[in-house]
């Protein structure tokens, strides 16, 4: 383009340069991805304002937004080999148009298409909103909200168990040009509060118990966090409905690609939960990408049809929210679980009859272990979908001999880095026990764990990914970022994977030492620190041990001052500080000495030797 003035130069170690004038999009159909292994702004020449650098694979626009018109200068890495090349994963058909836009603009007007259509439903009271209902009180809310003075970039904390106004919240605060920082219900209070704090929450929506047992925290800590309840008000305080009786809202201008639209937390390949920046243009990618007719089981609803789908994953867990996603986009009625018990579980199912399912591999267990023939449940029934952890075949055949007829199972790999998808099934071409393909707009490298080299397929490595969905990083900790994401883009997962001649990846390990308890996150350092805080404990280290109905549950191996210390107390300390799902299921053991390398680093993996020879003896 006359705009591009060319300086390209080629130096020995493969780097590229470009410069020219600052435009809004170039393009650069020299620079096909497969030859590009990073791709790095240096910079606009005399100025760091950078707002923004997204490559499109394949000839398609580069786009550069800057607060001025100064100069930039570009450099990229040529790929070292075509063999490298040639072992970078994507989707089979080619990459999909995904234009920049905000998931909120998207949402809104798929509710205004869908208007008058159920959309969300109570599963225990009936009680449900139109499509058209979620998106006037979602506007409304978010009128509420600037009515109190929120500004755009505020962050709203939610912590609730999933209701039918929930999702109304999530889009008036973004409609409002907020955040929102969906925390788990199922945190005690120590621990909802240190995710207020981390994320700078200025408001916290919950239910009034909630709020008792966290505003003298909240009071403690100094914050000026103001309360939004969901079940009326308290005096002098906010409640959910007054504010969702204001006028609707005009949505404030969003860029797509800079603007936070969720700051959910994740424990990521290590350490204590990180508040997530994910985009607007993160989640409406990634929606775009699982709702790809080759990818999604799902039919737009049309006439007499809709899906119908069970929401009992928390909309606090980012798999929640991007279910939410899913069905505002395809016109799906979503039932709402707020707790879960087997028995009203299956109560749901037998009243609602699903078209499809969306769960964890425990729910999986439990409708296959159910006693009772449950065949008239499923009657509606045409797909599954996993996700959370791997399913495997096993536990597939035992939940289509329940269901009673072909049903198509999907598993979804992801992270809550990547909005979360980055692999899944596809429905024509499923192999059980795969956690699917590469999803479009995708770029996937299996990395040797030492050399850092790219393996063929069938070789064991850290699965890497590179999309349009990758985060924007860590909330206020730069350090976790680029430990996470690599200069060149890639996200490293800190799964270990192997994909095969045909595409489909299998997950055989896990690099990283986060533990899995029904798809829910345990991070062992969190459980090691508070371990250490009994006074008679020297030690610790925490591992996983496999679990059939949970997957992976929590185990600590413990070195002790006396033996006045028993495997009971510690239990029942963690069992008073912590969530449920993170207690200590998987025991505790005494040991003389926890096994470290020369830095000092837990070796995690004699541990998890040490309880599997355990195990074994005890049986």
């Amino acid at each position: 383009p006359a705009s591009l003035f060319p300086l390209v130069h080629s130096l020995c170690d493969g780097t590229r340069w470009l410069c020219g004038s600052a435009v809004a999009r170039i393009t650069l159909p020299l620079l096909p991805s497969d030859c590009i292994m990073g791709l790095r702004l240096i910079g606009f020449l005399r100025t760091s304002a950078i707002r923004r650098c997204i490559l499109e694979h394949d000839s398609r626009p580069l786009v550069f937004r800057g607060r001025n018109t100064k100069p930039w200068l570009l450099q990229y890495t040529a790929k070292a080999s075509l063999h490298d090349a040639n072992f970078i994963h994507r989707y089979s058909d080619g990459d999909i148009d995904l234009p920049i836009q905000s998931i909120t603009n998207h949402i809104l007007d798929k509710l205004e298409k869908f208007g008058d259509k159920r959309s969300v439903i109570c599963a225990r009271t009936g009680e449900y909103h139109t499509f058209a209902q979620v998106k006037d009180l979602a506007l409304r809310f978010g009128q509420g909200l600037k009515n109190l003075g929120f500004q755009k970039g505020d962050v709203v904390a939610v912590i609730s168990p999933n209701y039918i106004g929930y999702f109304s919240i999530i889009l008036g605060t973004q409609a409002a040009g907020g955040t929102l920082a969906p925390i788990s219900y199922s945190l005690t209070p120590g621990e909802i509060m240190y995710q207020v704090i981390n994320s700078q929450a200025r408001y916290i929506v919950c239910p009034r118990h909630v709020f008792e047992k966290l505003k003298p925290l909240v009071i403690q800590s100094k914050l000026s966090t103001r309360f939004i309840l969901i079940d009326g008000n308290e005096a002098g305080e906010l409640a959910v409905d007054m504010l969702m009786k204001s006028p609707p809202i005009n949505p404030v201008h969003i860029d797509p690609v800079d603007d936070v639209a969720l700051l959910p937390h994740s424990s990521g390949t290590t350490g204590n939960p990180k508040g997530v920046m994910l985009t607007h243009y993160n989640l409406f990618a990634n929606l775009m990408q699982i709702s790809h007719d080759e990818v999604t089981s799902l039919r737009e609803s049309e006439g007499d049809h809709q899906e119908v789908m069970i929401c009992i994953v928390p909309t606090s867990h980012i798999y929640g929210i991007m279910l939410h996603y899913v069905a505002m986009h395809c016109g799906a009625m979503l039932v709402e679980i707020d707790k879960y018990h087997p028995e009203s579980y299956i109560k749901t199912l037998r009243q609602f009859k699903p078209t499809k399912l969306h769960m964890v591999p425990a729910l999986f267990h439990m409708i296959t272990s159910h006693p009772e023939d449950i065949k008239d449940c499923f009657v509606d029934l045409h797909s599954a979908f996993s996700a959370g952890a791997s399913l495997g075949p096993t536990a597939i055949e035992r939940f289509l001999k329940k269901v009673g007829h072909d049903v198509i199972i999907m598993e979804l790999y992801g992270m809550t880095e990547a909005s979360p998808g980055i692999t899944k099934s596809q429905p024509k071409a499923l192999k059980y026990g795969s956690i699917g393909r590469t999803l479009p707009n995708t770029l996937i490298k299996v990395i040797d764990i030492e050399t850092k080299k790219i393996v063929p397929p069938m070789e064991r490595g850290e699965l890497c990914a590179k999309g349009p969905q990758v985060m924007k990083g860590y909330f206020n900790n730069e350090e976790a970022t680029r430990s996470t994401i690599d200069e060149d883009g890639w996200l490293h997962t800190g799964d270990i994977v192997y994909c095969d001649e045909e595409g489909h990846f299998f997950i055989v390990d896990r690099l990283k030492e986060l533990i899995k308890v029904k798809g829910l996150q345990v991070a062992p350092t969190e459980l090691e620190d508070l371990i250490r805080k009994i006074p008679d404990v020297l030690d610790v280290g925490v591992v996983a041990v496999p679990d059939e109905y949970a997957g992976e549950l929590p185990k600590a191996f413990v070195v002790r001052k006396s033996e006045s210390l028993t495997e009971k107390v510690v239990a029942d300390f963690v069992a008073a500080n912590v969530a449920k799902y993170k207690q200590l299921k998987g025991g505790v053991t005494f040991i003389d000495a926890i096994p470290r390398n020369n830095n000092g680093k837990i070796l995690r993996r004699v541990l998890k030797e040490m309880a599997t020879s355990m195990d074994k003896t005890m049986r």
